[in-house]
C-alpha cells in the first residue's frame, strides 16, 4: 500500500469496501474491480480535470483524485444532500483537497457547464439510468477532443439502458466500446 496522500486514499477506499461488504448498508459503489479500471483509464489518459456525475459516498471520486494527482481537479455532482455530505467527509478523511462536491441535479449541472463552455478530460456517468440519454450530449459537449466518458451499469437489461446502448452505437460524436467488467462499463472517446 502507498504512503502519504495515496496511502490515505487507499485506506479510505478499503474502509468503504469493508463497510459495504459487511452488509450494514446497501450502497452501490463501483467496487475494486471496476474501480481499478476507472483509475487506470484516468491515469493513462493523463486526465487532469474529471467530472463525476453521481458521487454517492465518494468511492469513485477518491479513485479519480488519486489518478489526477494533487495538480488535477475532480468535480463530483450528487443530488442527495446526505450522500454529498458523507462524500465530503470521506474526502476529508482521505486528505484529498482536489475534489469539490456539488450538491445538484446532474441534468441541471451538465446543462449549465455546457452552456458556460466548461471542459473536462474525463467524465464518469453513474446517475439514474433513465437520465443517461438525456445528459449524454451535454457530456460530449464538455469533453475536450479525445476526452473520455465512462458510463457505469451499461449491461443492465432495462429499457433505459438498452436505449442508451442503442444511442451509443449510432452516436457519430464518439467512438464507444462496452467492457464486460461486472455489470458493464461503456468507454466513449470524443472524435
Amino acid at each position: 500500500m502507498s504512503s502519504g496522500r495515496d496511502g490515505r486514499i487507499d485506506r479510505t477506499l478499503r474502509r468503504l469496501e469493508r463497510m459495504v461488504r459487511s452488509g450494514r448498508r446497501f450502497l452501490p459503489i463501483v467496487g475494486p474491480e471496476k474501480g481499478e479500471f476507472y483509475y487506470l483509464v484516468a491515469k493513462s489518459a493523463k486526465a487532469k480535470s474529471v467530472l463525476e456525475l453521481g458521487t454517492l459516498i465518494g468511492y469513485s471520486g477518491l479513485l479519480f483524485s488519486k489518478a489526477v494527482g494533487a495538480g488535477g481537479t475532480v468535480l463530483t455532482v450528487e443530488r442527495d444532500a446526505g450522500f454529498a455530505n458523507e462524500a465530503e467527509g470521506n474526502f476529508r478523511s482521505a486528505g484529498v483537497r482536489n475534489v469539490k462536491v456539488l450538491n445538484s441535479d446532474a441534468k441541471d449541472a451538465v446543462r449549465e457547464f455546457c452552456r458556460k463552455g466548461r471542459k473536462f478530460d474525463l467524465i464518469m456517468l453513474d446517475i439514474e439510468k433513465d437520465e443517461y440519454n438525456e445528459v449524454f450530449d451535454n457530456c460530449v459537449c464538455m469533453l475536450r477532443k479525445n476526452g473520455i466518458i465512462l458510463t457505469d451499469n451499461v449491461l443492465w437489461d432495462t429499457k433505459d439502458v438498452r436505449s442508451f446502448r442503442k444511442m451509443l452505437k449510432g452516436n457519430k460524436d464518439v467512438e464507444s466500446v462496452i467492457i464486460p467488467i461486472k455489470d458493464g462499463i461503456a468507454m466513449s472517446v470524443k472524435r
